[in-house]
């Protein structure tokens, strides 16, 4: 295998210095990770958030889901920030896991075959990206990322065409 060139001037190269604190945000993929991380993390936020309110309204098994993909969306968002680590995979198809857990939970007890369905997806996608880390395959972890993406842009459609009204609105 040859040298690997970085994808963008200033981005980390196998084998070269891992950049943290500002520096980190001196390179376009910098920011991008950055931006990332954060956004994980205030995902997982928002999970302790939605834990609670299940667990207030008495449905346990969603507080519980919410709360473990939570503690995998902040837990991952954090091993990133100091520069990554090949289980990073591992903790999004533990966070994925337990969306499709959700999803087909209410797929089988509403019997509504489009969420069953979601969720169904969700873990393929979900144990792609255990498995991807397990074996550091990122072919593996491509295909985790587009499965749970795409089915999360499928679930959330109406919220999504309703988004650039709710921002002129704002505007």
């Amino acid at each position: 295998m040859g040298p690997q060139l970085p994808y963008w001037k200033g981005d980390l190269v196998p084998g070269g210095p891992l950049r943290s604190g500002m520096a980190r945000l001196t390179s376009l993929s910098g920011l991008l990770d950055t931006g990332a991380n954060v956004i994980g993390i205030g995902a997982g936020l928002y999970n302790y958030y939605t834990a609670a309110r299940y667990y207030k309204q008495g449905q346990y098994f969603e507080g519980t889901a919410d709360l473990l993909g939570g503690t995998a969306s902040i837990a991952e968002g954090m091993l990133a920030f100091r520069g990554g680590h090949p289980s990073l995979p591992v903790l999004g198809g533990i966070g994925a896991l337990t969306d499709a857990a959700k999803d087909a939970y209410w797929g089988i007890r509403f019997s509504n075959r489009e969420k069953l369905t979601l969720g169904l997806v969700k873990a393929s996608g979900g144990g792609c990206l255990i498995a991807a880390g397990l074996t550091v395959n990122p072919a593996l972890t491509m295909a985790g990322a587009a499965l749970y993406s795409s089915a999360i842009v499928y679930d959330n459609r109406k919220e999504i065409a309703a988004l650039p009204g709710k921002v002129w609105d704002w505007l």
